[in-house]
């Protein structure tokens, strides 16, 4: 702005020295105009400031523009104000990414409404702020602060994934000879499908007592459910793995994964838990038996700060001992596979799915006995999952 402050005093001085070799008078009132206008304007700029708020679609996909619409709430047209600057900042709570970007819109016919298309930056709940805001003249030599909008959320989708989801007789219940599905672990208090040691967090009330006194050690019944067995999705990767970076691109592959194939076990009557980071640092687990409990909770999901390191979830899994609550659990980790799940596939079924940039098409192999998908991180490859 300095520059164009510049440019017009070189000009009124210009105009002032042919006024003083020439002396015409229309001369003379074109350097009292030149001289006038700017105060004109300024008066009139300080007129037309007022708050600006900022409305945005509720929700967008990533990758695709998400239309800002502004508007300058002063009750009345604006007169000198030809153009706003505005300086966002986005933050991303998902991924713990906030970025920052000048806007400089221009207004016409003394309009008070425009919009602004923007990228954001990939998917997760988006918090849009302004950290300063101003109307300029039609000259751009004068600035004027006004109040800046309230900050607005908007949920960023994932990009869809190309998914062929094949269930295997555990996934719905073995069928015994009579035609009944026979029992797995569950949480049907009032039929026991199996005891095992006690844990600390067990519920005291599922301790078998009278066979506890004859072992000398704490026995719990395990609770059956007659129509289907427990699975659990662990996402585990984070903004970091030991000491890379996780590229953007991989992480919310991996969220788009873990959302298409909730929805995918879900729809085909797979009750599941979703195991996500928790207040405090902890873990949290969500259930669900429905697609309309699912879609509530995607939102939820898209807010929640990834763990800074990868491999924190599979601590936290493996310190509540959740591997005696579940029979089926299928990871989910970006850059290289969760490494050590070998012993825990001794009690509990285990699926890793990893997703790298360093392949090009889906690929299943066995690492440490567990069967593990490779799943690139760009492209529209149909993924096949056999859970």
């Amino acid at each position: 702005m300095w520059k164009n402050r510049a440019g017009y005093a070189l000009a009124v001085a210009a105009l002032a020295a042919l006024v003083w070799l020439f002396g015409r008078p229309f001369l003379v009132c074109a350097l009292v105009l030149a001289a006038g206008l700017p105060l004109v304007q300024l008066a009139l700029l300080k007129r037309d400031a007022g708050a600006v708020s900022l409305s945005v679609r509720p929700g967008g996909r990533e990758g695709e523009a998400l239309l800002l619409c502004f508007e300058v709430e002063n009750g009345r047209a604006l007169h000198a104000a030809r153009s706003i600057y505005l300086d966002l900042a986005m933050n991303n709570l998902l991924l713990g990414e906030e970025t920052h970007r000048r806007v400089m819109l221009t207004l016409s016919d003394g309009a008070n409404r425009f919009s602004c298309p923007i990228v954001p930056p990939g998917c997760g709940e988006i918090v849009i702020s302004c950290r300063e805001t101003g109307l300029c003249d039609l000259l751009h030599l004068f600035r004027e602060r006004v109040a800046p909008f309230d900050e607005v959320r908007t949920v960023i989708y994932p990009r869809p994934v190309q998914l062929e989801l094949t269930l295997s007789r555990d996934a719905v219940g073995e069928t015994g000879d009579s035609g009944l599905t026979r029992s797995r672990k569950g949480t049907d208090a009032s039929e026991m499908f199996d005891i095992r040691s006690y844990v600390p967090g067990d519920d005291i009330r599922s301790i078998h007592w009278k066979l506890s006194g004859k072992t000398d050690e704490l026995i719990v019944r395990q609770a059956s459910d007659r129509t289907h067995y427990d699975l659990v999705i662990l996402p585990d990767f984070g903004r970091k793995q030991g000491g890379r970076d996780i590229a953007a691109g991989e992480l919310t592959r991996c969220v788009a994964l873990v959302i298409e194939l909730s929805r995918r076990l879900v729809r085909r009557g797979v009750p599941l838990c979703v195991a996500l980071p928790g207040p405090g640092g902890g873990m949290e687990l969500f259930g669900f038996k429905s697609v309309r409990e699912l879609e509530q909770s995607i939102p939820r999901w898209l807010s929640i700060k990834l763990p800074e390191q990868a491999g924190r979830m599979m601590q936290l899994f493996r310190m509540e001992h959740l591997e005696n609550r579940f029979t089926r659990m299928v990871t989910v980790s970006a850059g290289a596979p969760e490494t050590g799940l070998r012993a825990l596939a001794n009690d509990i079924g285990v699926l890793s799915l990893t997703v790298t940039k360093d392949v090009s098409e889906p690929r299943a192999v066995l690492l440490n006995g567990v069967e593990n998908i490779e799943i690139p991180a760009e492209g529209d490859a149909k993924i096949k999952i056999l859970c």
